[in-house]
């Protein structure tokens, strides 16, 4: 952000109104919209946020307005979801002579563009198709916009242009092209160095195909191209488009060199729009910003309509303001509970059988705590390497053990540790994740005796827990009384069974885990590693594995000969963790993927990758806290690296396992496995683990 751009934010609201004093250095006002926020112009058509991505930033419209799609939403093709069908019985079994004999094939038309064969289209199914292509001072071309549906473009050094130039001899604002009825003209908005076209000076021009702008040190060329309207051909890029590939109709990539200029862009917004509902959010409005702090999936898709300036807010901004404005707190926290915790309250099995009248005493009672580092997992990665005992220091304490039971704590988001002193340490007994309670049982134990309990454990965060709070006077006086003796004992037997709110159920044992069978030492080296995080885990009992590689040679022969996890990985007792995707209840590679490749694939949790939308810029193998995605080079079927057109580097993508989602029998590695020595796991279901080791 420049000096004019922070300028810029500080005059809008809620900024504005903000008391400087209150951000002492290091963390300023100005220093935190600088570092964790930045201006996005947004074409008409362009997807801002889609259904269930885990997003790391919120919104604030500046100018335009966008549009909010409401349940039930668009269909997952629209949104580049990929939708794996299962091969029948006997595509499962010529897959394993038609396997590739060279690693990591791809057909090349699926990222050229171009459909087998070539495109041979009539002339009258023919039209043209303007861009901008920018050369930098040594002649590379360094960007490309489409201007297609664009009615002007913006060009210029600050980030909310259309078209930004890193170039000092550029204005934050220094042209605009405008295309009105056939006609495309370039005028020079004040700027300081001028605008130059064909080598002269302009204030207004006409430009034609093959004329070059002169800006700053950059060149820009306007070019015109023949596009054929024949189906499933699109323009030629670097990057998947169309749906030749299998990716749907009206969902193309837009195939900037430029890896941050990547976008997805929905076609026929307005019949969209007429077919779904939809609500609109003009100037001033603020979304997306409790997904962001809570990283919880987005509820819904946003798109542009027009063209739309936004600033973007990363979470690490949106923390430290929230910290120090008390008026954006409470906006943050009004938020969520005008849109979201009465939800989450019904679906909680003590809250479900309340009136709307006692919810709502309840939501306004509920006081939000979050501990830890949101970004957990670079931290993780951080101390990976530290005593577990030293690792256990960093975790934030919620409740201590022999302290007043003062509320009911909901985890909203992230894990926590239930936890009993043990000689000079702790040890820990299971561990909660989204939607368990603690502190239900001393309640239920003062509500029945009437005497002061005490906690018997700790709980502390695992790297991050987004926590509710509902003060136990408020369960006394409007949660027991409306309880049979019958639903008092149910609860009493349910006390800390997680219920997800959003997902199938994800129980965690309220046992000590000797008690189901379990050594403390390998539940506590579970939590540490932080493989409780895991839905799927691959988990090997080396007492049983004779290293035959069964599992690798089923997973190569599932995906085109290319296995999708190393047998290897971390060993606990006799217990090794494989470096294989756990498709995690927190994903965290989810986040932050520009074009949305990486998603959840159904309702039971696999999290798989669209390998036509990936591209290739390794956010989620930078993510993954266990180094369980990998950046592959690609080939076509005779073993050439098949190479981007621009860079002519070979074209990358991320890959892991996909938990066989497309087998008819599910995980092969599993089947494979002659000794029964090899199990997926849900790591929530701790008693399920017990008994498998236990067998």
């Amino acid at each position: 952000m420049t000096d004019v751009e922070v300028a810029r934010v500080l005059a809008i609201e809620p900024f504005a109104s903000m008391d400087k004093a209150l951000f002492p250095a290091p963390l300023t006002l100005d220093g935190i919209i600088r570092n964790d926020m930045r201006l996005r112009r947004f074409r008409p058509g362009e997807i801002i946020v889609r259904a269930d991505d885990y997003g790391n930033s919120a919104f604030l419209v500046v100018r335009g307005e966008v549009r909010v799609i409401l349940p039930p939403g668009l269909p997952r093709d629209l949104l580049g979801r990929a939708s794996p069908a299962k091969k029948n019985l006997r595509e499962a079994i010529t897959q394993l002579w038609r396997n590739s004999r060279h690693p990591e094939t791809r057909d090349p038309s699926r990222y050229l563009g171009q459909p087998e064969g070539g495109v041979e289209a009539d002339a009258t199914a023919s039209r043209f198709v303007d861009t901008l292509e920018v050369f930098d001072e040594g002649g590379a071309r360094v960007d490309t916009l489409d201007l297609e549906g664009l009615s002007e473009i913006w060009i210029g050094r600050s980030s909310d242009n259309d078209l930004v130039l890193d170039d000092s001899a550029c204005s934050a604002q220094h042209a605009v092209i405008r295309l009105r009825g056939g006609e495309t003209v370039i005028t020079d908005y004040s700027s300081t160095n001028g605008t130059l076209v064909d080598g002269e000076r302009i204030e207004k021009q006409a430009l034609e195909p093959g004329i070059t702008i002169q800006i700053g040190r950059h060149r820009i060329r306007l070019q015109r191209e023949l596009l054929h309207d024949t189906p499933g051909a699109v323009r030629e890029s670097a990057w998947p488009a169309g749906d030749s590939a299998g990716q749907a109709p009206g969902v193309v990539i837009d195939a900037a060199a430029n890896l941050n200029a990547t976008r997805t862009f929905l076609q026929g917004v307005p019949g969209l729009l007429d077919a779904h509902k939809n609500a609109v959010l003009g100037e001033g409005q603020i979304f997306g910003e409790i997904a962001a702090l809570g990283r919880t999936p987005r509820t819904a898709t946003v798109v542009t309509v027009g063209s739309t300036v936004l600033l973007e807010m990363r979470w690490q901004g949106l923390r430290d303001i929230r910290r120090r404005d008390e008026a954006f707190r409470l906006y943050v926290e009004k938020v969520y509970r005008e849109r979201s915790l009465a939800t989450h309250l019904t679906a909680t099995p003590l809250f479900a059988h309340l009136s709307p009248e006692v919810i709502k005493i309840i939501v306004a009672e509920t006081v939000f705590e979050t501990y830890g580092e949101f970004d957990w997992h670079a931290s993780y990665k951080r101390f990976a390497s530290e005593p577990e005992a030293q690792r256990a220091k960093r975790e934030p304490l919620i409740v201590e053990q022999g302290g007043y039971p003062d509320g009911l704590i909901l985890i909203r988001s992230g894990f926590a540790r239930v936890a009993q002193t043990y000689h000079h340490g702790l040890r820990t007994l299971r561990y909660l994740g989204q939607g368990a309670m603690f502190g239900l049982e001393e309640i239920l134990a003062g509500w029945d005796s009437g005497a002061t309990v005490t906690y018997e454990h700790s709980l502390r965060a695992v790297g991050y827990a987004d926590v509710l709070h509902v003060p136990t006077k408020v369960i006394e006086e409007h949660v027991m009384p409306a309880l049979t003796p019958e639903q008092i004992k149910q609860l009493r037997g349910e006390a800390g069974i997680a219920k997800k709110s959003t997902a199938p159920a994800r129980p965690v044992d309220n046992r000590d885990a000797q008690a189901i069978g379990l050594r403390s030492s390998l539940v506590e080296g579970l939590v540490d590693q932080h493989f409780i995080n895991g839905r799927a885990a691959m988990l090997i009992n080396l007492e049983r594995c004779v290293r035959c590689d069964a599992c690798t040679e089923a997973c190569a022969a599932g995906h085109d000969n290319n296995p999708r996890f190393n047998r290897h990985g971390k060993t606990l007792d006799t217990l090794m963790v494989a470096n294989a995707c756990m498709h995690c209840a927190d994903p965290v590679c989810m986040i932050g993927c520009p074009t949305g490749a990486i998603h959840r694939a159904s309702d039971a949790g696999e999290v798989v990758i669209n390998d036509d939308t990936c591209i290739g810029c390794a956010s989620c193998a930078n993510s993954c806290p266990y180094d369980n995605i990998r950046m592959v080079e690609i080939r076509d079927r005779d073993g050439r690296f098949i190479v981007d057109e621009v860079s002519q580097a070979p074209v990358r993508k991320a890959t892991k396992c996909d938990l066989c989602i497309d087998q008819p029998g599910g995980p092969a590695c599993e089947r494979a496995c002659p000794y029964n020595a090899l199990q997926r796991m849900d790591m929530g279901d701790l008693p399920k683990l017990a008994r498998w080791l236990n067998r």
